[in-house]
């Protein structure tokens, strides 16, 4: 929800004329507006601030960001690139860490009930049920540490929902999902990292084709 808000407190700067260094509405105010609670609002800010379109200035308020280098109807666009070279920079930690997470495996069970999981999944469920696919990929290794990694995937695969995948993306993942548990449960260790490292490629591309059509 707060994604959602994030854009439309973007489409309301770009509506309301903002410039850069204007002071915006406060929490309440932006709630208001758009129907949700404080607590979404405060979290769609967080995320404008994070990625400098908002700043925070204690004891003043929220603003425009001083020299922000995109305007207008631009600002929307700008907004999913940075979320997509993020997601492109998570995907790059995880394939050093989970093709050989996959490799490591050493109990197949949660792979497969989480596979199966994915597959009967449709609409959000299938978002929360690939970040659980791969989170126990990372939770079925002899290393305990695995799984405080696990928000550098839940937050890459989110990056991916937000660019909107097909039909024809979730078929491919579906495919190569099948193919990486069969990989673990058949003990082929260095099929099972050429899989998971192909996987993470693919979804590289995506967010990179994905970016390249809002430039």
């Amino acid at each position: 929800m707060y994604k959602e808000i994030s854009l439309k407190i973007i489409d309301f700067m770009i509506e309301q004329h903002w410039q850069e260094g204007d002071k915006i509405p406060n929490e309440y105010e932006l709630a208001q507006v758009f129907h949700v609670g404080r607590g979404t609002v405060r979290k769609a800010i967080a995320e404008l601030v994070r990625i400098h379109i908002l700043e925070i200035r204690r004891g003043k308020g929220t603003f425009v960001c001083e020299n922000l280098h995109f305007h207008d109807e631009k600002i929307r666009e700008a907004y999913h690139a940075m979320e997509y070279d993020r997601g492109l920079y998570l995907l790059q930690i995880r394939a050093l860490i989970e093709p050989w997470a996959a490799k490591e495996n050493k109990l197949s069970a949660p792979v497969r009930s989480a596979w199966l999981a994915y597959e009967k999944a449709d609409g959000e469920q299938r978002m929360e049920q690939d970040i659980a696919f791969h989170e126990a990929i990372l939770a079925s290794t002899a290393n305990p540490l695995l799984p405080q990694l696990n928000r550098y995937v839940s937050d890459s695969i989110k990056a991916i929902d937000d660019a909107r995948p097909d039909e024809a993306f979730f078929r491919r993942v579906q495919k190569e999902h099948r193919q990486i548990c069969e990989a673990i449960e058949e003990g082929d260790h260095d099929l099972a990292y050429a899989l998971v490292l192909a996987h993470i490629e693919h979804d590289s591309e995506f967010l990179k084709e994905a970016k390249h059509a809002i430039l």
